[in-house]
């Protein structure tokens, strides 16, 4: 398969996490991050495989992979760090406008999200086995979420998801308007918790108004206990400690032939196994990327 390899050699330290509404408290986090340093990236959009609207990103561990979905296409990709396809996708009859994905290794299994039908997606790879759906409202306690959507299930738009690997738990953000993040159970039946995610909770990117600010993807960090969490809008990441501390910001940058660019349409994050890698996939077209950063 033909590559489409665009690798840049310019290393770029993007900036500090250190944003003055997050600061204090963040600083007390132990092994916080204090930046971002841009690596490389590559293009990965594949319009004859049906991968043009890249959404989502999860690495699995000691292969050196990355899965990925694409909005226009109900199927899995199986990315290289490189960009290239790694295999034939995996159809999953039944999905639709897939938004988010994750991999559980103790499992053998992928997660994938749905926006449109709001619900979760579970495909077991090894071994092979049938594919499940289930819908978040349909979930026990799910009055909670109906809550938190000011009792509107309209609002109801996930957009990331993403799971602890060593308890199970899985996450899940919604867009905007509300923007808010879901915990639930490992087993998918139960909804624990739903916090909003707000300005005051340090969710916030100058020259965004509250109400346009979205949120597109997650990865969970068991290193430092707690979320990645992109903005496609906002063009920046976000980290979220899930002791209670405030969030705390970064612009996302890279180097394309020499100019300092900002990263249009990021929409899924994922995280190497050791935690000292970011890729941050965007949903550009034919100029779609996957963008590799060391956290420092």
């Amino acid at each position: 398969m033909r590559s489409f390899l665009a690798r840049q050699t310019r290393r770029l330290v993007v900036g500090s996490f250190f944003s003055a509404i997050g600061s204090s408290a963040y600083a007390e986090t132990a092994n916080a991050p204090q930046s971002l340093t841009f690596l490389d990236s590559h293009r990965i959009g594949n319009k004859q495989a049906g991968f043009r609207e890249p959404s989502g990103l999860a690495f699995v561990a000691g292969s050196g992979a990355l899965w990925s979905v694409s909005d226009n296409t109900p199927a899995a990709f199986r990315l290289e760090i490189g960009g290239d396809l790694n295999g034939p996708a995996l159809d999953i009859p039944g999905l639709e406008d897939p938004e988010g994905v994750a991999w559980d290794a103790t499992g053998g299994r992928l997660l994938i999200l749905s926006e449109k039908a709001a619900s979760v997606f579970v495909l077991s790879i090894d071994p092979a086995g049938p594919t499940t759906e289930v819908a978040l409202l349909d979930m026990d306690n799910a009055q909670i979420l109906v809550d938190a959507l000011g009792g509107d299930p309209g609002g109801l738009s996930p957009e990331g998801i993403t799971l602890d690997p060593q308890t199970g738990q899985v996450y899940v953000v919604n867009e905007r308007n509300p923007r808010i993040l879901i915990e639930i159970s490992s087993d998918l039946r139960t909804i624990l918790n739903v916090e909003q995610l707000l300005d005051t909770r340090g969710f916030w990117s100058a020259g965004v108004s509250d109400w346009h600010l979205d949120v597109s993807g997650l990865s969970y960090d068991h290193r430092r206990d707690g979320l990645w969490i992109a903005s496609d809008v906002g063009k920046c990441v976000y980290f979220l400690p899930l002791n209670g501390s405030l969030a705390s910001k970064i612009d996302l940058a890279w180097t394309d032939g020499g100019e300092v660019r900002r990263v249009d349409n990021a929409e899924g994050l994922s995280l190497n196994a050791v935690g000292n890698r970011l890729f941050v996939v965007s949903d550009d077209g034919k100029h779609s990327r996957v963008f590799t950063y060391s956290i420092e």
